[in-house]
């Protein structure tokens, strides 16, 4: 309780977060966890708690001070501002498939606005051909993202089928569900860009996706 009467003394000295918002966001945080933990298996750092919960502390005042500014405004003045006040990440995602089997795999890294690791996944998923293993990389890179908290993020694929496919204004009605699944992703009150980016520029997410055991799903 000490640590916690400290935490919430900091956030309101440091980032001028109210204490009252903060509890808010800690309560939902918690519950997410164990969401996380009880119906997906997924048990992540104590630390990313309170990362998370400040993140939504301060994005709910700093919306409520801007007033009579849409969101999707402020939305968009968060992704192209040089120094967001919203905690911002870059996401680089790969998928690879191994020809012989038909085995894919998938790979990414978040990078924080400072260009800070933040966490790098890898992951194996079964047959599958390159659209789909690119698909599958982009999800999983966005639902990690979300995990983590971020509130806007750019994303960055050597794939220019997914990145067109995605950023398509029938995405939402697309005759491939990955597609409409990133889409609703997208909805979520997140600002976000999907870019293409040359595979040389993206060797270290290329470098991820080929770690992954095709046996370990």
């Amino acid at each position: 309780m000490r640590r916690f009467c400290m935490f919430c003394r900091t956030a309101d000295i440091l980032w001028n977060v109210p204490w009252c918002s903060l509890f808010a966001s800690l309560a939902w945080q918690i519950w997410k966890r164990r969401n996380d933990v009880v119906f997906h298996n997924i048990v992540l750092p104590d630390a990313s708690i309170t990362s998370c919960s400040l993140t939504w502390a301060k994005h709910y005042t700093h919306n409520a001070i801007l007033g009579a500014k849409s969101p999707s405004l402020v939305q968009l003045e968060t992704l192209v501002s040089d120094a967001p006040e919203l905690k911002w990440a870059r996401l680089n995602v790969d998928g690879a498939v191994s020809v012989p089997l038909n085995a894919g795999k998938i790979g990414g890294l978040i990078q924080s606005k400072d260009g800070d690791w933040v966490v790098g996944f890898v992951k194996a998923i079964s047959h599958s051909d390159v659209l789909h293993a690119e698909l599958w990389a982009l999800f999983e890179g966005m639902s990690l993202v979300w995990r983590y908290g971020f509130d806007s993020f750019l994303v960055c694929s050597d794939c220019k089928q997914v990145v067109e496919l995605v950023n398509s204004p029938l995405a939402g009605s697309s005759v491939l569900s990955l597609v409409r699944a990133i889409h609703q992703l997208r909805q979520e009150h997140w600002a976000s860009k999907v870019l293409w980016i040359s595979r040389d520029d993206n060797h270290c997410a290329d470098a991820l996706a080929k770690l992954a055991n095709p046996s370990n799903f």
